[in-house]
Order: C-alpha cells, then sequence, then structure tokens
C-alpha cells in the first residue's frame, strides 16, 4: 500500500502498475473506435476506471473495465482513476454500479413486483433459457408461495410455471438469492412430534409417581 491511502480520490496512475481484471472482453471494434476517439481529445478519460489498491503502488481493476482497454488501445501512459474500498461489499457495490455484476434480489421476501420485474429482466437477455416461460404467471405463483423456509430454488419447478430444473433454474440464480426465516416443513413437523412425544412422557411419569404414591 502506498504511505498515504488515495482512497476515495480521484488519481493519475501509471497504466503499468494496473492489473486489468480477468475475463473481461469487448467488442475489438467498440474498443478501437473509442480509442480513436480518446486520441482525438486529448487522451484525458473522463470516465475514471475503478481499482482497488494491491500492493505497494500496485493497483487491480473492479469497475469500468471498457476503459481500461481503451486506455491501453490508445496508447494511454497515465489513467484517471478513483481508488475504491477494498472491503468485499464496498467493491461489490461499486461493480453493480458500474453494471459489472447483476445486483440480487432476496427472494424469501421479495413482493411480486420486484420477481416480476427480475424475471423480466432475464427474460430479455439474448439467449435467456425462460424462452416460452410466461413470467407474469410465474412471478404471480411464486409470490403467492410460502418462500420462508425455501433453502434453494427448487419448489419454483413444482409451481407449475414451466419452471425446470436445468438452465431455465439455474438463469433464476443470477437474480435471486434466499435468506430462510423459518425451517423446512419435514422439521417443523419433526418438532411437532419431538414436543409432543416429551408431553406424553411427561404426562406418563406424572401418572406413574401418583400410583406409587397412592
Amino acid at each position: 500500500m502506498s504511505e498515504f491511502s488515495d482512497l476515495g480520490r480521484l488519481v493519475n496512475l501509471p497504466l503499468e502498475s494496473i492489473t486489468p481484471a480477468d475475463g473481461f472482453s469487448a467488442p475489438s471494434f467498440l474498443v478501437a473506435a473509442a480509442a480513436d476517439q480518446l486520441r482525438a481529445t486529448g487522451g484525458h478519460n473522463w470516465v475514471p476506471l475503478l481499482v482497488v489498491e494491491a500492493g505497494n503502488y500496485q493497483y487491480k481493476a473492479i469497475g469500468n473495465h471498457f476503459v481500461y482497454a481503451v486506455a491501453r488501445e490508445a496508447g494511454l501512459e497515465r489513467l484517471w482513476c478513483i481508488v475504491v474500498d477494498p472491503d468485499p461489499e464496498q467493491v461489490k457495490q461499486a461493480q453493480i454500479l458500474t453494471r459489472e455484476i447483476v445486483p440480487k434480489v432476496n427472494l424469501t421476501e421479495a413482493p411480486r413486483e420486484t420477481i416480476l420485474a427480475a424475471l423480466r429482466y432475464l427474460a430479455e437477455q439474448p439467449g435467456t433459457p425462460l424462452k416460452g416461460v410466461d413470467i407474469t404467471i410465474a412471478a404471480a405463483r411464486i409470490a403467492e408461495a410460502d418462500r420462508s423456509w425455501w433453502q434453494d430454488l427448487t419448489p419454483i419447478t413444482k409451481l407449475g410455471c414451466k419452471i425446470t430444473r436445468g438452465k431455465k433454474l439455474e438463469a433464476l440464480k443470477e437474480v435471486f438469492f434466499l435468506a430462510p426465516t423459518a425451517p423446512p416443513p419435514s422439521q417443523k413437523k419433526s418438532s411437532k412430534k419431538s414436543t409432543a412425544s416429551a408431553r406424553a412422557k411427561k404426562t406418563s411419569a406424572t401418572r406413574s409417581r401418583k400410583k406409587k404414591e397412592g
């Protein structure tokens, strides 16, 4: 880390001090055309790259990766960046705001409108596996279901809304997560049986003690 933290600041960093993100790609035409525009306007990137400190004057790109790709294509030696708090939740927030990752909705308590919006987003993606699924019906049935105990998304396949195991169910994991607030029905029944059994044993013991005393 640098002696004085640049956290939250806009800083001008050497491109060679920045490690790009793994797996980012963009059409070469867009990168080249944007690089031409960047050079033609003086090489000052008005949209900053988001980075976190990764060592002694070393940084890792975590957001606005297209800016990095364009700057490298344009042959820039330095790049304007904002240094982000390295806390994982802060990095996640920055990546959500720059649309690097898709935010997820808590399906345990999400209302119908939110569920519908999330399903619509998935249905509009190129090559979506939700083709043939009526998302209005699916959202309504999911909203009506008791989701308080769901440990995963499998119960959705039993709601009769054409969302089946495999690619359809996997796609939902892109926009939903679960935070159960109640135990599964099987555990509830087991708990009730245990309570009833304990009461029966207590009653039997009480009767036995009374007989002995009598």
